[in-house]
C-alpha cells in the first residue's frame, strides 16, 4: 500500500526543482545596453532567459547577461568580469550595474563598464 502523499513532500519536490529542469518554463526577452566607460563604446544585446529573472537577486541578472554574453559576444576571448556596484529598480524592472571587465589573453587589459539590463 502507497502512503499518502504530503503537502512536505510536495513543497521539497517544488523547492528542488531548478527552472531549467521545468519543461514548461516561461521564457522572456532582456535588452542590455553596456557602456565602455574608457573608449565610450557601446553595445546593445537581447538575451532570452526564464521569466522571473528580475524577481531574482540583481547580481545573479548581471550573471545571466554575462552567460549570454560569454556564448555570444565575447566569443574571442574568455571574459570574467568584477562588479563594484548593482542596483535594482523593481519598478523599472531595470538593473544597472558598474564594473571591470578582464580579458584572460589580455591580462592587463581591463575595462571599466557599465550595464543597464532590462526586460523587454
Amino acid at each position: 500500500m502507497k502512503a499518502p502523499s504530503t503537502g512536505f513532500t510536495k513543497l521539497l519536490h517544488l523547492v528542488s526543482k531548478r527552472p531549467s529542469e521545468d519543461a514548461e518554463a516561461a521564457m522572456a526577452r532582456y535588452q542590455v545596453r553596456m557602456l565602455d566607460s574608457i573608449s565610450g563604446a557601446e553595445g546593445a544585446y537581447r538575451f532570452d532567459n526564464r521569466d522571473d529573472l528580475m524577481r531574482r537577486p540583481a547580481d545573479e541578472v548581471v550573471a545571466a547577461f554575462f552567460e549570454y554574453a560569454e556564448r555570444e559576444v565575447f566569443t574571442r576571448d574568455h571574459v570574467e568580469y568584477e562588479l563594484n556596484g548593482v542596483l535594482k529598480s523593481r519598478d523599472a524592472n531595470t538593473v544597472v550595474a558598474i564594473g571591470t571587465l578582464h580579458m584572460r589573453d589580455h591580462p592587463n587589459d581591463q575595462q571599466p563598464f557599465t550595464v543597464f539590463i532590462s526586460k523587454v
